[in-house]
C-alpha cells in the first residue's frame, strides 16, 4: 500500500519541479520567433484581422468606425489581441499603444473617413530595413501584404 502512494508522490514531485523549468525555454524561443520576418508578418496579418472584426463590430453597433485611440481601448479589442500564440511573444504589453509606433518596431495609421463609413489603415514593420514591409487593410476587411519596389514579394 505504501509503494503506490510513494510512487504517487513522486510522480507529482517530478511534475511539479519540472514544470518551471520546461516553461522557460518555451517563452524564450517564443521571443526568438518572433524576430523571424516570416513570423512578424503572420503577427501584423493576425493583428489586422482584429481590428478589421473591431471595427465591424463597432460599425455594426453604432453606424460608423473609429479611430486607433478609441478602438484600441474597447474592451472587444484586448481579449482577441491577446490570444495565446502571442500573449506570451507580446508579454510585456497589455494593450498596443498609441500611433504611430504601437509597439516597438510597429508603426500604424488608420484613418477613418470624416462621416464614418469607411477607413483606410497601414501597419508597417520598422525593422525591416531592406523591403519596408507593410500589410494594408480597409473597412472592406481584404488584407494586403506589401514591400518596396526593389523586393520580391
Amino acid at each position: 500500500m505504501k509503494k503506490p502512494r510513494y510512487l504517487l508522490s513522486a510522480a507529482v514531485a517530478i511534475l511539479l519541479l519540472g514544470l518551471p523549468f520546461s516553461a522557460t525555454p518555451q517563452f524564450q524561443n517564443r521571443i526568438e520567433v518572433l524576430q523571424v520576418p516570416g513570423e512578424r508578418h503572420h503577427f501584423a496579418v493576425h493583428l489586422l484581422r482584429i481590428i478589421n472584426t473591431v471595427e465591424a463590430e463597432r460599425h455594426i453597433k453604432q453606424g460608423s468606425y473609429v479611430s486607433w485611440d478609441v478602438l484600441r481601448t474597447t474592451a472587444d479589442f484586448s481579449p482577441l489581441f491577446l490570444t495565446r500564440g502571442y500573449q506570451v511573444g507580446m508579454q510585456v504589453y497589455n494593450q498596443p499603444g498609441p500611433a504611430p509606433e504601437i509597439f516597438p518596431g510597429w508603426s500604424l495609421r488608420l484613418n477613418v473617413s470624416a462621416d464614418g463609413k469607411g477607413y483606410d489603415l497601414i501597419l508597417e514593420d520598422l525593422t525591416d530595413k531592406s523591403c519596408g514591409y507593410g500589410a494594408v487593410t480597409d473597412e472592406r476587411g481584404v488584407i494586403r501584404q506589401s514591400k518596396t519596389i526593389d523586393c520580391e514579394i
